[in-house]
């Protein structure tokens, strides 16, 4: 059985709180990627030992991000409605078409 998503407290105005947040520190993390980026131009351009040093240093940090941003807004009032288990008369497109 599908439980209630705010028995814990998460609501959506929390989730949005967060997003909030989440989006500064995101603003912060990208402003410090692009300036390793600037300084060392000429190396990545070349693909050169800093592209590999950007993509090994900032890579997983931003995939991480991106899922702990998209697990909360599921919580948000715009997916809220979306949430919750399948139900039969669902109408799913699985074949693409």
């Amino acid at each position: 059985m599908f439980s209630d998503p705010f028995q814990d407290g998460l609501t959506p105005e929390k989730a949005r709180r967060s997003l909030d947040v989440l989006q500064s520190a995101f603003e912060v993390m990208m402003d410090r990627i692009a300036d390793y980026i600037l300084e060392h131009e000429d190396d990545i351009r070349e693909g050169g030992f800093a592209l590999s040093e950007v993509v090994d240093r900032y890579g997983m940090q931003l995939m991480s991000f991106g899922a702990v941003y998209s697990n909360i807004k599921t919580f948000t009032d715009d997916e809220i409605e979306n949430l919750g288990p399948i139900e039969e008369d669902d109408d799913l497109d699985l074949a693409g078409k």
